[in-house]
């Protein structure tokens, strides 16, 4: 009774594509049409189809995929150029660029955003609030759920089939965008800021914001629209403190406020080591970091002059 074949109408479907886990055996002509898909692993439209139809593979085509992935990379390594050329003959959207291998590599790494996971942050909200405190599992679920994602849409080029030369940057072979694996951040903060529970465990949840803000930028960089001296966060959050000027339109950058709120939290009550951390700061790469290291060094008898100032009057 607890382990029994589904009727016919509550089977899952048979896809490639899809928002969630359930997956049902394929037949051959599946087979044929992923096979036939992996023709196209240099066209742009194929993986902003995927995206914009759940995002998550089919285990049986992404084992394909990487296959073929494997064999092309394998015939780049050895030099096979007439074998390389043959597939080009047969497909000329078969061999992915670069580029398109960085977008291949987040979307096989589950790093492009599919379906609504909204409520899913409602739920965590919920086990919280039931929790006498911020336990290991609810900390590993947060992390999860605040961790960066691209979504994808086709640009402009690709909307009017006009890409008459190979593309030299991201944006112009995909319309790409940093989110959270969840949404509607935002629409939980006022009850969380309420809440001493929450308080208490911002330091705890320090490390993980500091590592899922690094992982958000780290990302943007593959992208092309970050380096060490240079990201979007000016754009995405004007203030580090809480200004009229932070719209919250770019829900990423949540990740830099509650990394601020973690951070004065440790200040409370362990000085010493929130000014170490400050410092760090200091020597990460992104100016976020920098602006961060900044904000603390606002906070009184926490960071020297000296220590702020000589960041500053670097690179001139």
């Amino acid at each position: 009774l607890i382990a029994r074949p589904a009727p016919y109408d509550k089977a899952p479907w048979m896809r490639l594509v899809s928002g969630d886990n359930a997956e049902s055996d394929w037949d051959n002509v599946m087979l044929q049409l992923a096979r036939w898909l992996n023709r196209y692993l240099g066209d742009p439209r194929l993986v902003i189809w995927i995206a914009q139809h759940g995002g998550k593979l089919h285990a049986s085509w992404q084992i394909l995929i990487e296959q073929e992935l494997n064999r092309l990379a394998d015939f780049e390594r050895a030099g096979k150029t007439a074998e390389l050329g043959n597939i080009r003959a047969q497909s000329p959207k078969a061999i992915p660029s670069a580029l398109m291998r960085i977008l291949w590599g987040l979307l096989l790494g589950g790093r492009v955003k599919g379906f609504d996971r909204s409520s899913e942050l409602y739920g965590w909200k919920q086990r919280f609030d039931r929790e006498d405190k911020l336990t290991t599992s609810l900390r590993l679920e947060l992390r999860e759920l605040l961790s960066p994602r691209i979504v994808l849409r086709p640009c402009r080029e690709i909307l009017g089939n006009d890409m008459e030369s190979e593309p030299t940057q991201m944006r112009q072979l995909v319309n790409w965008q940093l989110e959270l694996a969840a949404n509607d951040v935002y629409s939980i903060l006022p009850d969380l800021h309420n809440s001493e529970r929450w308080e208490s465990g911002l330091p705890l949840l320090l490390e993980d914001f500091q590592q899922l803000l690094r992982d958000a930028l780290d990302l943007m960089r593959e992208l092309g629209d970050a380096d060490d001296k240079s990201d979007r966060s000016f754009w995405d959050l004007p203030s580090i403190i809480p200004h009229l000027q932070n719209r919250g339109y770019r829900k990423w950058v949540v990740l830099i406020e509650w990394l601020r709120d973690a951070w004065l939290a440790l200040l409370v009550i362990n000085r010493a080591r929130a000014t170490r951390i400050a410092q760090d700061w200091f020597e990460l790469p992104y100016p976020t970091f920098k602006r961060l290291a900044l904000f603390a060094a606002s906070q009184p008898g926490c960071i020297a002059p000296q220590q702020w100032v000589d960041p500053l009057c670097q690179d001139s």
